[in-house]
């Protein structure tokens, strides 16, 4: 891969807005220092949102999933009755994520694309999805804590770029021989050579 042409897939949610746009801003920036380029839905586009992902995922070969905490889960083997009323003990439940952002990365993985899940601390609901592909898990609160390991994978799916050695030849002339003392001849007046 010569260069990565990206496509970010991130919740739409006003709770999820300022990540949103701390990790777009932080993609945007990768943009003058290595060879990548991203893209994103816009939430404001009239076009199904399927047929704008799908057609936005044209041409890319990474899918960056940015998975959010959503809502509660829970398997229904884990909840108790009380009467009329199911309820469980709070850590028995587990944090999903927008369905939609999990169709988007299936979508990715017909496509052959590379992937690279960004996970939010909690959430459990890609673990099938996720198999045996990257994924980077995030606070929230420490978001920028995530980038530098972004950045490394990010690189390591760029060709490792070889800077071969410029040689240049240059011709020169071979080195003067040094006379020693006793070889040096100091010109004279040749008349002064043959005079008695």
């Amino acid at each position: 891969m010569s260069s990565i042409k990206a496509f970010v897939g991130h919740s739409f949610d006003e709770d999820d807005k300022d990540l949103v746009e701390r990790f777009l801003a932080f993609f945007e920036s990768l943009k003058g220092t290595t060879d990548f380029e991203s893209d994103h839905a816009e939430k404001a586009e009239a076009k199904g949102v399927s047929k704008k992902v799908k057609e936005k995922m044209e041409g890319k070969n990474l899918f960056i999933g940015i998975f959010t905490k959503k809502d509660y889960r829970i398997r229904r083997h884990q909840l108790r009755k009380f009467s009329k009323l199911n309820y469980a003990n709070i850590a028995e439940f587990s944090s999903g994520t927008s369905e939609w952002i999990i169709q988007e990365s299936g979508y990715a993985i017909g496509k052959g694309m590379n992937l690279l899940f960004l996970v939010e601390e909690g959430v459990k609901s890609i673990q099938g999805l996720a198999g045996d592909h990257e994924y980077i898990s995030f606070k929230r609160e420490y978001l920028e804590q995530s980038f530098t390991k972004i950045t490394q994978t990010i690189g390591d799916l760029l060709p490792a770029k070889t800077i071969e050695p410029v040689i240049e030849e240059k011709v020169t002339s071979p080195p003067k021989e040094k006379k020693g003392i006793e070889d040096e001849v100091t010109p004279k007046d040749e008349s002064s050579i043959n005079e008695p």
